[in-house]
């Protein structure tokens, strides 16, 4: 029977075995037989209580689980079994500090606190490591701290003793500073306050961010940090799990080796039996070929590990790039916030150069004639408006007061100037141009596609929006999207985010900024929608995301903007990986909440900037309010669409989609 000894690495699993080597003369083994150090002296294994075993892991695990005997196992790896465990658990800076010495020195690799703290190293994070256990809820798991071991041994012997049923046979005599003389390079410290004056200021802000809660849940004392983090902690839980991922699977081809190993020493035994014997040599040469076989095998595989690592080297360099461009952003914002933030909107809201049209464009012959058709065809179909009469006018605005900055609006535009007329009069009769951004997207050399941003420009053109943003070069409506949304950030404490053919109804606005302030001290709660899916467990929040028609604040968007970044660069196959990886069942549950339009089906398909951060804020456990009332209607079936026909489905939730021809009457 197994009983594990659980530890992040060096946070107290070797005085453990000491303490139970000594008071109840028990022996302990590793999973990993400890060969580089505890193993490589007879004395001190014979000391700590640490034996070996002969057979390979699986051979020893498969004996250990047989047998009545007590088998006590240390271990650093997630937990296997539901069989009794010890968890020894130590101050987090401490621990972090020892690991990354003990790589330095025994594992012959070049890691810095930084790798440690990140938890791109073998076993992860400190933390991450911790909750894997979750020795606090896990049953026949008992939790020691690594100080109390040193303080009061006593007492965690009388703990252990009773855990274990076993009877107390002596005294924990050892020291740290005895054990620290006889072998200085494993026992480095045992002194936790040495271990975190190796901290440095950003050391100890990334440690906040990461480890921070579980150090106060643990009654660890942790150091406040002036530093927000929030800018670049998204993309670091997204590295972490992508760099985990690589990381499994270069201890699976590590564990391929080994299994190859060992199946080449067997093949070795049999040929020496079967040289005995010189009628036998046939065997022999089949034997030895098989043993050729299996080195190209493992030279493949020991080839794949290496390429593997150095993926993981990439991700690691490109985390603390971005943690050092973000500390120097942050010193440079010591100087003056308000006048750098002014610098960079003066630069963001000059007027844009002006976008050649199709009549001034290079063209000739056919190509000339043919652009100048569809942009008169574009022309006038945005002359066809879908507005009453009533509404067709621009009421005056209001004066702005103050910087502006308090409440912004982003406007979609693709290639459908009839339906951003719609929405444009609808905000103008609420008073709301002067917050309006337009974003429309390039036509990157295409006449058919110039003409109808063409239209799309000129539509805006008519009401006095704050800015009109057209690109040179088709960015492609994701990147379009992703870029605005960032931009709106940096500027506006709170943005509201319509598409061209999300049609508000006239209390939009009033209502949205109203909702936004009650979600505003709400700390998991991170946009309000205004389009109702109208299904029965949608209550006032909701775990699903909604794109059409929705708002938030910059202060909860700014966090998750690097990560959905960090995602649409992603390599489509390392991104499908990540995503398949986070879609656990707990989120499954949380996203998967409206049929016929689960946000799962995409995810496992292909990039989309909104079901992406669907599960981005899923994985933070956000939630999202609906507005009181409808405000928001998608009118983009039909003929104006490229995804939804007008068909009869569309129109029941969890769409409640409407043509556009009908939009004006729900304003």
């Amino acid at each position: 029977m197994i009983v594990w000894i659980a530890s992040y690495p060096r946070s107290g699993n070797t005085l453990t075995r000491l303490l139970l080597r000594q008071v109840f003369g028990k022996y302990t083994y590793s999973k990993y037989n400890d060969t580089q150090d505890l193993g490589s002296d007879p004395a001190i294994a014979h000391m700590v209580g640490h034996v070996s075993y002969r057979q390979t892991w699986r051979d020893f695990r498969a004996r250990a689980d047989e047998k009545k005997k007590l088998y006590l196992v240390k271990t650093h790896d997630a937990p296997e079994d539901d069989a009794k465990a010890i968890y020894v658990v130590r101050e987090g800076r401490s621990a972090i500090v020892s690991y990354a010495a003990y790589l330095n020195q025994f594992g012959r690799q070049e890691v810095s606190l930084q790798d440690v703290n990140l938890g791109t190293v073998t076993f992860g994070g400190w933390s991450q490591h911790y909750d894997a256990w979750k020795p606090h809820d896990r049953p026949n798991t008992l939790l020691i701290k690594f100080e109390d071991l040193l303080a009061k041994p006593g007492a965690m012997a009388t703990e252990l003793s009773d855990f274990l049923e076993l009877p107390i046979r002596g005294a924990f005599t050892a020291s740290f500073d005895s054990l620290h003389e006889r072998f200085p390079e494993f026992f480095r410290s045992g002194d936790n306050k040495k271990s975190e004056a190796e901290f440095e200021e950003g050391d100890n802000q990334l440690f906040e961010y990461l480890h921070g809660p579980l150090m106060r849940r643990l009654g660890y004392a942790t150091k406040s940090s002036e530093t927000h983090l929030d800018a670049f902690g998204p993309m670091i839980s997204s590295v972490q799990l992508y760099s985990r991922l690589r990381l499994e699977r270069a201890l699976r081809a590590e564990r391929e080796i080994e299994a190859l190993k060992a199946r080449i020493k067997d093949l070795r035994a049999e040929v020496g039996a079967s040289a005995t014997n010189k009628s036998e040599n046939a065997v022999v040469e089949e034997k030895d070929r098989t043993i050729e076989d299996l080195r190209s095998v493992l030279a493949r595989q020991s080839e794949k590990v290496s390429e593997q690592g150095q993926e993981i080297d990439q991700l690691k360099s490109m985390v603390v790039e971005k943690v050092k461009r973000i500390e120097d952003l942050r010193r440079g914002l010591l100087g003056g916030p308000r006048s750098l933030l002014r610098a960079r909107r003066m630069e963001r809201t000059a007027p844009p150069e002006k976008i050649p049209s199709s009549a001034t464009s290079p063209a000739s012959g056919a190509a000339a004639k043919s652009a100048q058709a569809v942009d008169q065809k574009a022309k006038q179909t945005a002359t066809e408006s879908f507005v009453p009469e009533i509404w067709r006018h621009v009421p005056r605005q209001v004066e702005v007061t103050g910087d502006g900055s308090d409440f912004g609006i982003a406007i979609f535009g693709f290639n459908r100037p009839r339906l951003i007329e719609s929405t444009l009069y609808s905000l103008a009769h609420q008073h709301a141009l002067h917050r309006v951004h337009v974003f429309i997207d390039g036509d990157q050399g295409n006449p058919q596609k110039r003409a109808q941003t063409n239209a799309v420009e000129a539509m805006a053109r008519k009401f006095p929006v704050k800015r009109i943003h057209r690109r040179r070069g088709n960015l492609g409506f994701r990147k379009m999207m992703i870029q605005a949304m960032r931009f709106m950030s940096d500027n506006y404490r709170s943005i509201l985010f319509l598409e061209d053919d999300c049609f508000p109804s006239r209390d939009c606005v009033a209502v949205f900024r109203k909702e936004l302030e009650t979600i505003a001290s709400v700390d998991d709660a991170f946009s309000v929608y205004g389009h109702h899916f109208r299904l029965a467990n949608e209550g006032e929040y909701f775990g699903r995301f909604q794109p059409w028609g929705w708002a938030t604040t910059a202060d909860k968007l700014r966090p998750l903007m690097a990560e959905l970044m960090q995602c649409y660069w992603m390599d489509e196959t390392d991104y499908l990986e990540f995503t398949n990886a986070a879609m656990t069942p707990d989120i499954r549950r949380r996203l998967d909440i409206t049929p016929n339009r689960q946000p799962s089906k995409t995810l496992k398909a292909f990039f989309a900037w909104d079901e992406t951060l669907a599960l981005l804020t899923a994985l933070r456990g956000l939630k999202h309010r609906k507005t009181a009332t409808q405000v928001v209607y998608n009118c983009g079936m039909g003929a104006f669409s490229t995804h939804f026909a007008d068909n009869l489905a569309y129109r029941y939730p969890p769409f409640n989609m409407v043509g556009p021809e009908e939009a004006w009457k729900y304003f």
